[in-house]
């Protein structure tokens, strides 16, 4: 069925109609259109219209949800907060820049400090080398360098400071007392292996060409034969092969002078060697000279060349 407005058609109600009503008649709104059915009795029920709201009110509620969410006083807050972070930072850079400048400060004063010895150190050191210069300037000779008496004042065998320096009588070469006794052993032995019997303490009667023909003829096997068992066994110089039939000694001299350019390049004898005695000379003409050391009781040779 087509539809109708309002204006032309009048909606039926269920109710009677009340005559003595003095309601004010409705109003229909003019663009509600009312689709009716001659088959209902009943007329449709009216769709109210949703109320609409403005742009307005919207941009008003928007606004007060914004100012309720960040207030002035947060803002405050957080400006206070930074600045207390900032002033605690600064405070900590600041101790930290006085602390370095205080260790820079005794920094600075010890290498002033190590400057001034330095410099004192290096006076003292030009002070010693003018009294040495002055020293020997006043002595009158020139210094003889240590390094050319190496040659005098260490053995041959070991090339060491002889400290107890051993001159064979019958050549002249000189060695260490511990460097000839081995010398001297190791031949030794080998005498003893060939000769057991010998006893250096007991040596054999020297005879000579007259002594021997003067005893009888039948004697001269047997005393021959005695004196090859009795023999002294062949020592010999370590340098020059020289026989060495007397014992070595000890020159004080020389030894003093070992001892002198030992000193000299710093060096200390051992515990075990006596320092010598000074010998007699210039410096000491005129004054009674040092008693020379006690002789010891072993003398190193005697197992050697028997004793006296």
């Amino acid at each position: 069925m087509p539809a109708t407005r309002s204006a032309a058609t009048v909606a039926r109600s269920p109710e009677p109609y009340n005559k003595t009503s003095h309601s004010a008649p409705r109003i229909l709104d003019s663009d509600v259109i009312i689709i009716s059915s001659d088959e209902e009795d009943a007329v449709a029920p009216k769709r109210r219209a949703a109320p609409r709201t403005s742009s307005k009110n919207k941009t008003r509620a928007q606004k007060e949800v914004i100012d309720i969410t960040s207030t002035p006083s947060d803002k405050t807050r957080k400006g206070e907060s930074s600045r207390s972070a900032a002033q605690a930072k600064a405070k900590a850079d600041a101790k930290e820049i006085a602390r370095q400048k205080e260790a820079l400060a005794l920094y600075e004063k010890e290498l002033e400090r190590s400057k001034a010895e330095i410099t004192k150190l290096k006076s003292e050191l030009a002070s010693e080398k003018e009294k040495a210069k002055g020293k020997a300037t006043s002595s009158g000779g020139s210094s003889i360098p240590t390094d050319s008496l190496d040659d005098l004042a260490t053995c041959e065998i070991c090339t060491c400071i002889m400290w107890k320096p051993a001159t064979l009588p019958d050549c002249g070469h000189t060695f260490c007392q511990s460097c000839l006794t081995d010398w001297f052993s190791t031949i030794l032995a080998q005498h003893l292996t060939a000769h057991p019997h010998y006893n250096p303490n007991h040596p054999p009667p020297r005879v000579g060409p007259e002594l021997l023909n003067a005893l009888p003829q039948a004697l001269h096997p047997y005393i021959l034969t005695v004196m090859q068992n009795n023999s002294h066994p062949p020592y010999t110089c370590p340098t020059c092969r020289v026989a060495v039939r007397n014992r070595p000694v000890e020159v004080f001299a020389l030894k003093n002078l070992v001892h002198t350019v030992a000193e000299a390049k710093g060096e200390r004898p051992p515990p075990s060697v006596a320092v010598p005695a000074p010998v007699a000379g210039r410096a000491t003409r005129g004054r009674a000279a040092p008693p020379p050391p006690p002789r010891r009781a072993e003398n190193p040779w005697d197992g050697f060349f028997g004793k006296n």
